[in-house]
Order: C-alpha cells, then sequence, then structure tokens
C-alpha cells in the first residue's frame, strides 16, 4: 500500500495490525494496469486451459456448489464467482504491482495471487483462511462483513461442499471500491459479496501450520541426499540411558530419563542451523504451480553444464519466469541460492548477480564478469525453465 521509501509506514503496520487485526487502508492503489489487463474474456480464456488452477462457486437450492475447472466459458453466470489461482505467474503487469505496492514483504512469502470475478450477489459464503491475505478491489465493489477471529477448522461445516463457517456473527463491514485493499489476518471469518460486476485479487502471504512444516521437513530429511547423511551421522544417533538404568524399570516401561533423552537428540536435529537453512529455502521457494515450467525449457540450446560459457556469450538478457521464486542464505562465507525449491551451493561472487535478478527480475549477463561456477547455475536455471532468454545475439 505504500512506495517502497516510506519504511517508517511499513513498520507501523508489521508492528501494530499485521497478525492482530483486520485493516481498511485509506490510501487507494493505482489499479489502472490491472483493470485494463484483467477482463472478462482474459479471465474465461485463463480458465480454459488445463495447466491453470480455476473453479467456479454458485449458489444454488440453499447451497453452496463448487466445480473445477477447466472451463469452456466466454461469460459467468449470475450468482457465479469464477476463481483462478496464481495469476501472478501469467501476467506481468501482476509482478510489477506486487513491487510497488509489496515490497515490504519478501517475495517468496507470496503464495499467490487469485482473481475473484462475478455479478451482482456472487460470493463464496462466509469463511476464514489459515494464512494473511490482502484484498484489493480492481473492478465494481464488494461488500465485506467481518467478525472478531480467532476461527480453527472446528469452527467449519462439516456438511458444507466449500469452506464454510458454521456461525458466523460479524461485527464490522466495508464496502470497497477499485483501489481499495482490506488486510485480513488468519481466523478472521469474511465474507465478500459482490456489487456490480466485480474482480478482487486476493494476495496470500505463505503461512505453513506446525503439521505442515514438520511434514515436509522429514520428507526433505528423507529425500535430500545431504539432510540424510547429516542425520544419519553418529552425532544425531538416539543412545540409550545406562544399561543399569534400564533395568531398574519394568520391562516396556518408558522412563522420564528417556523421553528427556529422546527430546535432547531431537532438540538437538532442530538446532542444526545448516540443516534448517537449506530445508526452510528449498521449502519457501517451492513453486505453487511446477507444471507451469514444463514448456518453457531449453534443453535442446542448454544439454551440459560445459557448454555454459560458450551459450551465455550469445544471450544478452535474461528474465525470471514470472513464477520463479527465489531467496538465499549466508553464513560466513557459504552461500546458498534458492530457487524453486532447489538449493545451489554458491559463492559471495553469485550474490552481484543473483541479487539484482531478485530485485528488478531481469539480468543484462553481457555487463557482468561471471565466473564459470556461476555461469553453470544461470545455464541450469535457464535449463529448468526458471529463467528466459529475452534478448540473444540470435534474434538481433
Amino acid at each position: 500500500m505504500w512506495p517502497a521509501e516510506a519504511k517508517q509506514t511499513q513498520a507501523r503496520f508489521l508492528d501494530d495490525t499485521w497478525r492482530r487485526k483486520a485493516l481498511v487502508f485509506a490510501e487507494k492503489l493505482d489499479i489502472t494496469p490491472l483493470a485494463s489487463r484483467l477482463t472478462e474474456s482474459q479471465l474465461s480464456k485463463l480458465a480454459r486451459q488445463e495447466i491453470v488452477e480455476s473453479r467456479i462457486i454458485s449458489y444454488k437450492d440453499q447451497r453452496f456448489e463448487m466445480e473445477f475447472g477447466p472451463f469452456t466459458i466466454d461469460t459467468i453466470e449470475a450468482d457465479e464467482l469464477l476463481m483462478i489461482q496464481s495469476l501472478e505467474a501469467y501476467y506481468g503487469e501482476i509482478a510489477d504491482f506486487i513491487d510497488r505496492y509489496f515490497a515490504f514483504l519478501p517475495r517468496w512469502r507470496i503464495d499467490d495471487v487469485m482473481a475473484s470475478y462475478g455479478h451482482e450477489g456472487a460470493n463464496c459464503g462466509a469463511h476464514f483462511d489459515h494464512y494473511d491475505v490482502f484484498l484489493v478491489q480492481v473492478r465494481g465493489q464488494k461488500h465485506w462483513s467481518l467478525d472478531d477471529g480467532g476461527h480453527t477448522d472446528l469452527d467449519l461445516d462439516d456438511t458444507a461442499d466449500v469452506r464454510l463457517l458454521e456461525h458466523f456473527a460479524p461485527s464490522w463491514s466495508a464496502i470497497q471500491g477499485p483501489g481499495d485493499v482490506l488486510y485480513v489476518p488468519p481466523g478472521v471469518g469474511h465474507h465478500g459479496i459482490a456489487s456490480k460486476d466485480s474482480l478482487t485479487l486476493s494476495i496470500g502471504i505463505r503461512n505453513p501450520t506446525g503439521n505442515e512444516m514438520i511434514s515436509h521437513l522429514a520428507d526433505y530429511v528423507a529425500q535430500d541426499s545431504s539432510a540424510n547423511n547429516t542425520l544419519d551421522s553418529e552425532l544425531y544417533r538416539f543412545t540409550d540411558v545406562s544399561p543399569e538404568a534400564l533395568t531398574q524399570k519394568p520391562a516396556g516401561d518408558f522412563s522420564k530419563d528417556l523421553i528427556l533423552r529422546l527430546q535432547t537428540q531431537l532438540k538437538k536435529m532442530l538446532l542444526d542451523e545448516a540443516l534448517l537453512s537449506r530445508w526452510y529455502g528449498a521449502y519457501m521457494t517451492e513453486p505453487r504451480e511446477p507444471d507451469i515450467f514444463t514448456e518453457q525449457k531449453v534443453t535442446s540450446l542448454i544439454r551440459a553444464t560445459d557448454q555454459a560459457e560458450d551459450i551465455l556469450q550469445n544471450i544478452h538478457k535474461i528474465d525470471l519466469h514470472l513464477a520463479t521464486r527465489l531467496a538465499y542464505a549466508v553464513s560466513n562465507t557459504d552461500v546458498t541460492l534458492f530457487v524453486n525449491g532447489q538449493a545451489y551451493k554458491g559463492t559471495p561472487a553469485d550474490l552481484v548477480w543473483f541479487v539484482p535478478l531478485q530485485n528488478h527480475r531481469t539480468l543484462n549477463i553481457q555487463t557482468l564478469n561471471l565466473d564459470k561456477p556461476s555461469q553453470h547455475i544461470i545455464a541450469r536455471l535457464l535449463d529448468d525453465g526458471a529463467l528466459v532468454i529475452r534478448d540473444s545475439a540470435s534474434n538481433e
């Protein structure tokens, strides 16, 4: 909601409002580029694609019904709400919008941008989310009702086909028009009803639960060779209490000492900074729609990394694929680059090109003196579709 230089305003929001309460922002955003690009026709075309995650929620016979795409539609019927996930992966205007107004949050924290489009009365019922969300009104109006929050999954209606609160008692409301923004923290019930032709963008912020993190960490350790070797070392092997202590308890009795020892071993694993850094970087940069990169591969151009230097000589500018997620971690002189769920061992020299690429989403590699390891990483990212060639000698 603020230009990048408004550090004090951003800090005040994070200190006073973030994760605490819903808020209607006083400032209107410039949504002109989004309104002209995200037409009903454009959204309908997107909903026809197999790779795009879309759904329509309608209210029929006193019940909400949900149907998943792809859809063969040109227009949205009355009382239907078309919802399309991951718009940031398809429209550069959305990436620019996020860079302009949401740069106070790390880009890898943004889960996705969802469009909700419908005519008069369209809605998806009263619900809550497990993550923070910024609701940006692009066209039309939407009437929002909100409660005081504190909801868990136990509050959901288990007879409904969609996520609905069984009981919803709103305590305040707001009418949002083009350019208005509503922030809703996790657990706060909210219900939006379209007035006129309404297009709302929901910018969801990644907020993984403890269950999700533990599950993913276990999968990562099982599949990643370096993590597997780390936890298989003698340092983390469980050790029993003394033989004397074992004989003092009846067979089958878990002593308190044994549980405390187990707790100590598990804590030691979770305190392994290098392991957690590798896992978290890979976890938080996993793409929401990994299949989107398939058609971007340039394997015929880059087959082996030993060709990287020759190949990059013919490439001038490269861009981040719109769906690519980046992060990096620095520990002493060690640098790890995270791209779309993959970790690349780098050096401080890699930050010379990686940080500008992360900040600006484009890079003129001919202006950089890249060493061979950096060239190999860039070549692999091109081959995986995380980067795309914008300008090369072949198309001059």
